[in-house]
């Protein structure tokens, strides 16, 4: 078990070990690959930590990427180091060093790297499914009885030499021996959070969790439908439809939720009357939905919150603030009371994509189970109590905790490349 210090209730980040040097990550289920911000980035802010040349284990790969993240991109190359989270046994890893980097949030970022746990697979078939996209762009011109362009054909062999190299690397959680983990952050304002690796809490309670099966190809996504506002004071249950379902991704590094413009607009029209210093906060109505056709309920704190800070500038479109000049937070200047979500519209396969972020992983205990084929790889969810621990019910104290409203540092909101791009081109991949 790993605690995940909280950062301005924004950010929860880890205690790492990149090539003997200590680092804080995210851990984030909805990417891949591990990223260090490196000490010799200078436009990395406060995440540029990791000295590569302070390592004793560490060599240089054959790759470098190009990440777009939205107002910007990151650039790094491949190193090969020793890693070790907690004090499970050191790995030797691929891992990428971030050299340049544009984006907005690492000026005042809390962490200094970013741990993928997704399922681990995804970097080979994405790698191979580019290759081959770019394979049938030179066949359709050799189809057509046209001669390729030379551009063409030198990106296609570099995409099957990327794909061959990413495919001789080991995917990290298998390196590790790692078939299950599960994510609590305290429900709690200020409260730290939890990373359990290899956690066998499902099995040893099973009466406690909700079994939901995933179904993303290469992702943490799950069915979600019937999504509705509770009754509470001054309201009567409204639904909001999505009988046929939708998408939902379960994203760890994501802040926030992310709804689709007509739920945001409901959130929006109920939290209207909302008092400036969120007195009247628990009258509002639940943000519930199901998951595999178990319903899931999450308090007005999940959606509504304490604001401070600025949101970073490429975040801008996608999480408006009705009140957006509080700069700080302190005994003498009230945070702004107000609606905290991100409005995306983001199609999948599955249809609409919501994305359920640290909110809901504050309310549920939640196991994410690789298993040993796609097939059989689900979440396994419980209520979390006061202490992250897995209930098979609400207790008194996570009632009363899921009333209290978080402060947000708005500047520390952190949403994933894999999100950002799904949220700008409408299209997310699950």
């Amino acid at each position: 078990m790993q605690e995940l210090e909280n950062h301005g209730d924004a950010q929860y980040t880890a205690s790492i070990e990149v090539g003997e040097q200590s680092v804080r990550a995210i851990m984030d289920t909805g990417s891949f690959d591990i990223l260090v911000f490196s000490k010799t980035c200078g436009s990395c802010g406060r995440a540029a930590m990791y000295n590569q040349s302070k390592s004793r284990f560490s060599r240089r790969g054959a790759l470098t990427s190009n990440q777009l993240y939205g107002s910007g991109d990151v650039s790094s190359s491949a190193v090969y180091d020793r890693v070790a989270f907690g004090t499970l046994p050191h790995i030797n890893q691929s891992v990428w060093e971030v050299q340049s980097a544009s984006m907005p949030i690492l000026s005042n970022a809390a962490f200094h790297a970013i741990v993928g746990v997704g399922p681990p697979e995804t970097p080979q078939a994405d790698a191979w499914e580019s290759a081959l996209g770019d394979i049938k762009d030179v066949l359709s011109f050799l189809e057509e009885g046209k001669r390729p362009l030379r551009t063409m054909m030198k990106k296609a062999f570099e995409s099957v030499r990327v794909a061959r190299e990413v495919s001789k690397n080991k995917a990290m959680l298998p390196s590790m021996a790692v078939k299950t983990f599960s994510i609590c952050f305290g429900n709690q304002p200020g409260s730290s959070g939890f990373f359990i690796w290899n956690d066998n809490a499902a099995i040893r309670d099973p009466g406690v969790f909700s079994s939901v099966s995933v179904v993303g190809k290469h992702t943490w996504s799950v069915q979600l439908t019937n999504v509705q506002l509770d009754a509470a004071d001054g309201f009567s249950t409204l639904d909001l439809g999505y009988l046929e379902g939708a998408g939902a991704l379960i994203d760890s590094g994501t802040s926030l939720l992310g709804v689709p413009t007509p739920v945001f607009q409901e959130l929006n029209r109920a939290t209207m009357k909302l008092n400036s210093d969120c007195s009247n906060a628990h009258e509002l109505p639940n943000f519930a939905f199901k998951l595999g056709g178990t319903k899931f309920v999450l308090p007005p704190s999940s959606y509504v919150a304490k604001v401070f800070g600025e949101v970073p500038q490429n975040l801008q479109s996608l999480v408006r603030l009705r009140h957006p000049k509080v700069k700080h937070y302190n005994e003498t200047q009230a945070a702004a009371c107000q609606l905290l979500v991100m409005e995306m519209n983001a199609a999948s396969s599955f249809g609409v994509s919501f994305v359920l972020g640290v909110p809901f992983l504050r309310q549920y205990y939640t196991t994410f189970n690789i298993g040993s084929h796609k097939e059989d790889r689900n979440l396994q969810v419980a209520y979390s109590g006061g202490a992250c621990e897995p209930l098979a019910k609400k207790s008194e104290d996570s009632k009363a905790a899921a009333l209290f409203l978080h402060h947000v540092d708005a500047s520390k909101l952190y949403v994933p490349h894999r999100v950002l791009l799904a949220a700008q081109s409408g299209r997310i991949r699950l």
